[in-house]
C-alpha cells in the first residue's frame, strides 16, 4: 500500500526512470516509519486517484528500466517480433453494437487500403489509427523466415491470441511475457498478443475495434503472411482483457466468423456496471489496491457517456444472450479466492453448456 501511494505521488505527470523508482522507494520507507500519520493521506490518494499517476504506477513493468530485469526472469523464445497490422474492416460503431441487427461482415473500401502494407515491422510511435500493434512470440523460427528449399524445424498449427489486462488504461503485452513465453514454449504454439490503444484516449468501442480488427487480421492473414496452419485458435485475456476476449468472441459468433476453439479468462471483468453491487464490487470499498474509486476511474475512462454497461453485452459480457452462448467454445475461468459472480447471470453459472465452462479457484 505504501509503495502504491508513494508511486502515485512521485510518478504523477512524470516519466518513470530508475531515479524516480529509487525516490519512490525512499517514500515507501517514510510511509513505513510514519505509517499511522500517513494513513489518512493514503486513503485520500486512493479515494481520489490521479488518472495519470494510476496509469504510470500500473505500468511500471512496461518502462524501459524493467526490460533488463524481465530478460533475466523470462523464458527464452526464438521469435519476439512486433508488427503493426492494417485494419481490414469497417470501424465498429456504438449505435450498431447497442442496437444489433443481423448484417453482413463489412470489409473496408479497398481504395482505402491502396498503398498500405498488410503489416509493418519495426517501431511506429504513435500507432496510426489504421493499424494495431501485435507482438508475436514463438518457440522456433516461423516457416515464412525459412530460406527457399529449407524445411522449417517446427510446423505450427496452434495459435493463441492474447489480450492483456490493465483496467483498459494501462500495461502492454511486454509485462505479460512472463507467462506468454512459457505458454509458447510448453504448448508449442505461436502467440499473437494484441496491444490495443488505451483509454481514456481510446474509449469504447474504439478499443474493442482495435482488438476485433487485429483478431480478424490474424485469422485471415496469418497463413498467408507467416505460413501458419490455423488448425486450433485459442483466445485468452485477463481482467479487462477477459472482457475484450469475450466481446470479440461474441462478434465472431454474430458475424459467423471463425470462433475460437477455446477461451481462457483470468479474473475477467464480465460486468462493467458500477450500480450492480455484487459481493466482489462491495469488497472493493475496502480494497487497498483496487479500491472502488480506482475501478470507477478505469470504467469512466473506458465507457463513454452514451455507453450503457447494464444493457450492452459487448460492454458487459455477463449479458450475452443464451442463444449466443450456445455457440461459444469451452471456456475456462481462473479466479482468485475473493472473486465472485459479477452478476446473477454470470457466465460461469448454468447459463453455459456444461462442456463450455470450467471455473477454477486458486487456493490460498
Amino acid at each position: 500500500m505504501s509503495f502504491i501511494v508513494a508511486a502515485s505521488k512521485g510518478l504523477a505527470g512524470s516519466e518513470v526512470s530508475l531515479g524516480n523508482v529509487m525516490y519512490t522507494g525512499l517514500n515507501a520507507l517514510y510511509y513505513k516509519v510514519f505509517a499511522e500519520e500517513c494513513r489518512k493521506a493514503a486513503e485520500g490518494v486512493m479515494h481520489s486517484p490521479n488518472p495519470q499517476a494510476l496509469a504510470n504506477t500500473a505500468g511500471l513493468l512496461d518502462q524501459k528500466f524493467s526490460k533488463v530485469i524481465l530478460k533475466l526472469i523470462m523464458p527464452r523464445v526464438k521469435v519476439n517480433k512486433k508488427i503493426y497490422v492494417v485494419k481490414l474492416l469497417s470501424q465498429l460503431k456504438l449505435e450498431m453494437l447497442m442496437n444489433w441487427k443481423d448484417e453482413a461482415l463489412k470489409k473496408r473500401d479497398e481504395s482505402l487500403l491502396v498503398g498500405k502494407e498488410s503489416y509493418i515491422s519495426g517501431k511506429l510511435k504513435p500507432v496510426p489509427d489504421d493499424y494495431v500493434k501485435v507482438r508475436i512470440l514463438a518457440p522456433d523460427t516461423l516457416p515464412y523466415e525459412c530460406k527457399p528449399g529449407e524445411t522449417p524445424k517446427t510446423k505450427f498449427s496452434k495459435i493463441l491470441v492474447d489480450i492483456h489486462g490493465g483496467g483498459f488504461i494501462a500495461t502492454t503485452s511486454r509485462c505479460h511475457q512472463t507467462y506468454l513465453r512459457k505458454w509458447a514454449n510448453e504448448c508449442n504454439l505461436v502467440v499473437f498478443a494484441i496491444d490495443y490503444k488505451l483509454a481514456p484516449k481510446s474509449k469504447y468501442p474504439l478499443t474493442l475495434d482495435d482488438v476485433w480488427q487485429a483478431y480478424y487480421w490474424i485469422i485471415t492473414q496469418a497463413t498467408k503472411e507467416f505460413k501458419i496452419d490455423l488448425e486450433t485458435v485459442l483466445i485468452a485475456g485477463d481482467s479487462a482483457g477477459g472482457n475484450l476476449a469475450m466481446a470479440v468472441s461474441l462478434l465472431a459468433v454474430r458475424y459467423n466468423f471463425r470462433v475460437p476453439d477455446g477461451i481462457l479468462l483470468g479474473y475477467p471483468a464480465l460486468s462493467l456496471s458500477m450500480t450492480s453491487f455484487t459481493p466482489s464490487l462491495l469488497e472493493a470499498f475496502d480494497d487497498f489496491i483496487l479500491h472502488y474509486s480506482v475501478l470507477t476511474l478505469c470504467l469512466n475512462s473506458y465507457v463513454p457517456p452514451e455507453g450503457d454497461p447494464t444493457k450492452d453485452p459487448f460492454l458487459s459480457p455477463s449479458l450475452i444472450p443464451d442463444e449466443d452462448l450456445k455457440k461459444f467454445p469451452p471456456v475456462r475461468i481462473l479466479a482468485c479466492l475473493l472473486y465472485t459472480s459479477p452478476s446473477p447471470r454470470d457466465l460461469s453459472t448454468s447459463r453455459m453448456p456444461s462442456s463450455a465452462c470450467k471455473k477454477k479457484k486458486k487456493k490460498k
